[in-house]
C-alpha cells in the first residue's frame, strides 16, 4: 500500500474481508449469471479475502469464485479521478475480474475500474480464480483507491 500512497492514491473504500465464495471444479457457475448484480449467492459460504481458500476448509486446487457487494461514496468522481481496485495479495494461478456485471480484466495487483464504477451506489465485484497448484485465491485486503487525474 505504501507504493500506491507514494503514487498519490488514497483509500476510498476498504472492502470487507468477508466475501461470498464457491469452489467450483466443474465450472457450473460459468453457465449461470454469477457475475450479475442481482445473482443470488446466498447459498455460497463466506470466506476471508485475507487467506487462501486452502486455509479456510477448501483443500483443493481448481476454480473458485468470490463475490462482494459494497457501497461507493458519492464523492468518488471517475471523471476527475483514477479509480482502481487494489489487491493486497493473490494466490497462484490466473484469474478474472468482473465488475458491475461485466468482465474488466485479468486479475492483477491493481485494476482500473474508472469506466464502470457507480459512485453513490452499491457496486459488485466478482473474481474467478483459476488455481492449479499452491495457495489459491485472494490473500490480502482489497481496497478501492482513487487519485486525481493528471
Amino acid at each position: 500500500w505504501k507504493n500506491m500512497e507514494s503514487q498519490g492514491y488514497t483509500v476510498a473504500v476498504a472492502l470487507d474481508e468477508y466475501w461470498k465464495f464457491r469452489f467450483d471444479p466443474e465450472m457450473k457457475v460459468r453457465y449461470s449469471e454469477w457475475m450479475s448484480a442481482d445473482f443470488n449467492d446466498s447459498s455460497w459460504f463466506t470466506i476471508k479475502s485475507t487467506q487462501c481458500w486452502q486455509l479456510q476448509g477448501t483443500n483443493a486446487n481448481g476454480p473458485g469464485v468470490y463475490r462482494i457487494a459494497f457501497d461507493v461514496p458519492k464523492n468518488v468522481d471517475p471523471a476527475k479521478q483514477e479509480v482502481v481496485l487494489a489487491f493486497g495479495g493473490l494466490g497462484s494461478g490466473a484469474g478474472h475480474l468482473y465488475f458491475n456485471s461485466g468482465w474488466i480484466d485479468w486479475l492483477k495487483q491493481t485494476i482500473d475500474v474508472s469506466k464502470v464504477i457507480k459512485p453513490g451506489e452499491k457496486n459488485y465485484a466478482t473474481i474467478v480464480c483459476l488455481n492449479k497448484t499452491g495457495p489459491g485465491g485472494l490473500m490480502g485486503p482489497v481496497k478501492l483507491l482513487v487519485r486525481d487525474r493528471k
